[in-house]
């Protein structure tokens, strides 16, 4: 009997060891399950950490970083005149012909208030001695302004009404033919503008020119008057007002 005893008790004993051990190899193979899930959901929320930092630089560091720089330097557009195309007479004398102009900022204003004001060649050359930036124009200059002028006409800048008149692509500034040929052939005489990209700091100094678009010439136009018997007829009626007509007659020609 004490035998049996023994032998139920070890028999009970090894069950309970059994279930032990069996228990914690469960708790084992769980753990063992449980540690990848672990690990990746560690890494998961590590990355987004990180992403989040990068997106709270980018935005409120160098964000303004940028926003400071895109308000220090702004771009501006400065159109070029192009040369109007030279008018001649039916013998290919020269009646006009372009010469530039120059003129600096006004005092106290920046390029993108767009105020300049004329001054001469040799003006030009000291301010641009003093560092200051010089800005060309091309002008009309009338070779035979007295004779010419009742035929050939002139420019000037365009204003308010006559922009209302024009296409879209005259600003206020432009020079435009006000009377003769200079505006009845407006548009091929003209030419095409150019454009020149100009960064400027928030005080409006120039700091580079980081484009240009080099403007077309205008077309020339060869006139049906001859010059000479022009300035006959001006001397004949010198004091008077009245018109003279001069034809050949072998062949008609006015």
């Amino acid at each position: 009997m004490g035998m049996k005893k023994n032998i139920k008790k070890d028999t009970k004993k090894a069950s309970i060891w059994q279930k032990a051990l069996l228990s914690n190899s469960e708790k084992i193979q769980y753990r063992t399950s449980i540690e990848p899930t672990l690990i990746l959901k560690g890494i998961l929320w590590v990355a987004i950490l990180i992403i989040s930092l990068r997106l709270v630089q980018l935005q409120l560091v160098e964000g303004s970083k940028h926003l400071i720089r895109a308000e220090d330097n702004r771009i501006i557009t400065k159109r070029i005149a192009a040369s109007r195309g030279v008018i001649r007479d039916r013998n290919g004398e020269v009646l006009t012909r372009n010469i530039p102009t120059y003129k600096k900022l006004k005092p106290n204003t920046t390029l993108a208030q767009g105020q300049f004001e004329s001054i001469t060649k040799e003006e030009a050359l000291n301010t641009q001695t003093l560092g200051e930036t010089i800005f060309f124009d091309i002008s009309r200059e009338y070779l035979f302004d007295k004779i010419m002028a009742p035929v050939i006409g002139y420019i000037s800048e365009a204003n308010v009404e006559d922009l209302a008149n024009l296409d879209n692509d005259y600003f206020p500034g432009d020079l435009i033919g006000k009377a003769g040929i200079e505006k009845s052939f407006q548009d091929s005489l003209r030419g095409t503008p150019g454009l020149e990209y100009i960064e400027i700091s928030s005080s409006g100094q120039i700091q580079r020119v980081i484009g240009k678009i080099n403007p077309i010439v205008g077309n020339d136009i060869v006139l049906s008057i001859d010059l000479g018997l022009q300035e006959a007829l001006y001397q004949a009626l010198e004091g008077y007002s009245g018109a003279g007509i001069a034809i050949t007659l072998k062949t008609e020609k006015y």
